[in-house]
């Protein structure tokens, strides 16, 4: 049986409810790297399995991006009064802040293709859960895995009457992904895939724009235009802006 395709959810807990009531309790959650997470919809899934350990959650992705915390007491005070202003509206991936202050569940399991250099040193959980895997075969590696669910955040912008959505995040990934995954629900093998539709990502054109009808769920309301995630930056030298030019 096919999931339906197209259907546009405001709240994100209701769209939850459909992917357990669909897939069932055991769910391989993929996302794609760096900021094309999908965060209200992760942070969702990742509560529903706290709240029920017979939700077997494995969270397969790359390079959570994670706003800086300190080691040290003094790291940590000066942070406290810079990150809020830094990251002010940015949403954290709530099974990150678990996992970094060891309270993710027995019943969730993280998994990462690629990370930050130095980021789980002395960390056997990540060093034992690391896919070795590169852009070229990750969708092929990540199904093999067992992903059923695959989300992604999208732009989005309204062109000839009709609402487009644009991978605005690591587009050729998520396109591969969307090809084989349709391939696999075509075979009637249950698999989902969700948008996360947030106008602060940039739309991008040519291939990277889709129709809703090439997701099963997407994710479009207020509640899902929160900031994204930038680190702080230096002004622009003269030399990088001639080499802009």
């Amino acid at each position: 049986m096919q999931k339906g395709r197209g259907i546009v959810y405001d709240d994100v807990s209701k769209c939850v409810d459909e992917v357990i009531a669909y897939i069932g309790k055991d769910i391989c959650f993929g996302m794609p790297l760096a900021l094309g997470k999908p965060v209200r919809f992760a942070n969702e899934l990742y509560k529903r399995a706290k709240e029920d350990p017979s939700i077997k959650l494995k969270i397969v992705t790359a390079l959570p991006l994670e706003k800086p915390q300190g080691k040290s007491e003094l790291e940590k005070r000066v942070l406290q009064t810079i990150v809020p202003k830094l990251f002010d509206g940015v949403p954290d991936l709530e099974y990150m802040l678990d996992y970094r202050s060891g309270k993710l569940p027995p019943n969730v399991e993280c998994y990462e293709f690629y990370s930050k250099a130095g980021t789980y040193l002395n960390d056997p959980h990540a060093q034992q859960n690391h896919i070795s895997s590169n852009y070229t075969h990750i969708v092929r590696d990540a199904l093999d895995f067992g992903v059923n669910v695959f989300a992604n955040m999208v732009s989005y912008k309204e062109i000839d009457g009709k609402m487009h959505y644009s991978m605005s995040c690591n587009t050729d990934i998520v396109l591969e992904c969307i090809r084989e995954i349709r391939k696999l629900q075509e075979e009637g093998k249950k698999y989902l895939l969700i948008g996360e539709a947030n106008q602060n990502a940039p739309f991008m054109y040519g291939d990277a724009v889709l129709t809703a009808e090439e997701y099963n769920y997407i994710l479009h309301g207020p509640d899902f235009q929160y900031q994204l995630f930038g680190a702080p930056k230096d002004p622009v030298s003269v030399p990088d802006y001639m080499i802009g030019i």
